[in-house]
């Protein structure tokens, strides 16, 4: 080998390597002496990070531009805007915070810094800054609309009406202005003003060809229709709001009228294709809700509990909700997801007695993990009432008062006939409704029945369920017996999944067919009844119309069944179960029984 040679060629690479070293390194030097020299030359370098995806870059630079340049408000105001687009809000807020102690009177400091508070939940500083902006800047449109919107997530309706009023005197009408004032009348229980408001901003937005804005106005005004017991109109302007655009929003209403006249495929469809659209845990949880209500609960605690996962509650900002609110419902969910697990637990037949212990264990569980979600309930449904009775909305406060107080009959009472009397003077139909209300709280089943007979159908078919759940057993305990049974046939006709998770058994005569033995076909109906099937508690008499269950054993130990009579058609059949298993016995009739309630009115 020339050694000669070899060397010669290493003194190359290493002055190659030293020559591109040394090139980037003056280049370094270079650019960090451009933009020691200039803050416009730095915010120009970070904006072009930012153009290409480079985040990171963009963050050094700006944090170093802080150091270089600390007199400069563009700086942490760039930084705080990267922060705040990458929804790091809390590091956002402190950059806005720091640009304001160098430019307090900078508009765009001082809306993002309102922007940032409200994402992260704390209205009441945003609404003080935006009280700012506009005072400073009193030529501003978007500071008028921008203040009223916070004074209506903060519940002052009253200023928001008096700012954006003021607003529309002085700039004229925009679709804003009209969008936020309607949803202020909304609030207000103001029908009229609402949707003379809405109609407005519908109008100004397909004049704009803002069909998106238009959309949420339908949304809108879909809401406040059903909130005023509209329900086909409600129905309609989904329809409208859908049209515009297809949001998540639109599904979402629109399964809630589905879900009111308990129309399980239909408001599932809509509530699956706003979980697509959605960029908000609020389809998941009407999913959860809609899961619990007919019955699936194994799989509306799924939803619930990837609900319950979800930190970021940014989204709230330009929904009409707040955390306390939305924690207050999400706890109201598991509640009663709990609750009718640990009836539906008691419900099946456990083997040998670990399993008779595992299941205690179970319920047990699950009646604790209830207790916990109510006490949750009630402490995040006082906070909501207290807001708003500092905000002098006193229909909200009164009325979610008597929900956190359901425990003390008299305390709610009173909040309730508080809440009753400003809403029935504002719309009579309302009355129904504080009927079955106070019904509920008293237990009283005579008011009970007549609640019952005043609700819409189909639309409030979900309000009859709930004056059924608590007239069952309220009829039960007065020994009202045949009352009680037509009521629980009534409840199966509208939600079948509604009779095991609030403790209740559907009332039949049972007829079987191939057994074996007498002993066997006793077996089956005795869990028939545990399960849910039959009232093994109280005879029936023979003359009274119940629903029949015809069950027929198959020789692979199957079933095939069939339910009529009473106004219930419905039919089905279990999969084939080997016999010699010691409790197939058992595990047949918790199929039959879990086909019945399974089935979808």
């Amino acid at each position: 080998m020339n050694k000669s040679r070899f060397i010669g060629s290493s003194a190359g690479v290493v002055a190659l390597f030293a020559m591109v070293i040394f090139a980037l390194f003056s280049s370094d030097t270079v650019r960090a002496q451009d933009l020691s020299q200039d803050p416009q030359i730095l915010l120009s370098e970070a904006k072009e990070a930012i153009r290409n995806e480079r985040y990171d870059l963009a963050m050094d630079i700006l944090m170093q531009g802080k150091v270089l340049f600390p007199g400069t408000a563009e700086i942490p105001l760039a930084l705080g805007t990267l922060f705040f687009e990458r929804e790091i809000y809390s590091r956002a807020l402190k950059e806005f915070q720091a640009a304001e102690l160098i430019d307090g009177e900078n508009r765009e400091i001082l809306n993002n810094t309102a922007l940032t508070l409200g994402h992260l939940g704390r209205e009441k500083e945003a609404a003080q800054y935006y009280e700012r902006v506009r005072s400073l800047f009193p030529e501003d449109r978007d500071a008028v609309n921008d203040l009223g919107w916070m004074y209506f997530k903060t519940h002052q309706l009253f200023k928001g009406e008096q700012i954006l009023k003021e607003g529309i005197d002085k700039f004229g009408i925009n679709r804003r202005f009209a969008m936020t004032l309607g949803t202020i009348y909304a609030d207000l229980y103001d029908y009229e003003n609402a949707k003379k408001y809405y109609g407005l901003s519908i109008a100004e937005a397909k004049k704009d060809m803002e069909f998106r804005f238009a959309s949420v106005a339908y949304y809108n005004l879909s809401l406040l229709e059903k909130s005023f017991y509209h329900y086909d109109s409600a129905l309609e302007f989904t329809a409208r709001s859908l049209q515009m655009e297809e949001r998540a929003s639109g599904h979402l209403a629109r399964g809630e009228l589905y879900e009111g006249r308990r129309y399980f495929a239909g408001a599932l469809a809509e509530y699956k294709r706003a979980e697509i659209l959605d960029t908000t845990p609020l389809s998941r949880m009407n999913l959860a809700s809609l899961y619990r209500k007919f019955g699936f609960l194994q799989e509306a605690l799924v939803y619930a509990e990837d609900v319950k996962n979800q930190r970021d509650f940014s989204w709230m900002y330009y929904f009409g909700t707040s955390r306390n609110r939305y924690l207050m419902d999400l706890h109201e969910i598991f509640h009663d997801i709990f609750s009718g697990l640990a009836r539906l637990k008691k419900s099946r037949t456990e083997p040998g007695l670990l399993g008779v212990l595992t299941g205690s264990f179970r319920r047990l569980k699950y009646h604790l993990l209830s207790t916990f979600h109510r006490l949750q309930y009630n402490r995040y449904a006082s906070r909501v009432a207290l807001t708003y009775r500092q905000e002098n909305n006193l229909l909200n406060a009164w009325f979610t008062y008597s929900l956190a107080h359901r425990n003390r009959t008299r305390t709610t009472l009173r909040y309730l006939f508080r809440a009753r009397d400003i809403e029935v003077t504002i719309s009579p139909e309302a009355e129904r409704f504080y009927q079955l209300e106070e019904a509920k709280i008293r237990r009283d089943p005579d008011m009970l029945l007549q609640a019952e007979k005043r609700f819409v159908v189909p639309w409030e078919k979900e309000n009859i369920e709930d004056a059924l759940r608590y007239l069952i057993p309220s009829l039960e305990i007065h020994k009202r017996f045949p009352e009680a049974r037509e009521a629980t046939v009534r409840l199966f006709r509208i939600n079948p999944g509604a009779i095991r998770q609030y403790g209740l058994h559907l009332p039949v005569r049972i007829s079987l067919h191939g057994f074996s033995n007498h002993r066997d076909s006793r077996r089956f109906q005795a869990t028939l009844g545990i399960a849910g099937i039959g009232l093994p508690a109280f005879s029936i008499p023979p003359g009274e119309d119940l629903p029949v269950l015809k069950v027929e054993i198959m020789k692979n130990g199957g079933s095939a069944w069939i339910l009529t009579g009473a106004g219930l058609s419905a039919d089905g059949s279990t999969s084939p179960l080997s016999r010699t298993s010691r409790h197939w016995i058992d595990d047949l009739a918790q199929a039959v029984a879990d086909g019945i309630f399974r089935i979808i009115p």
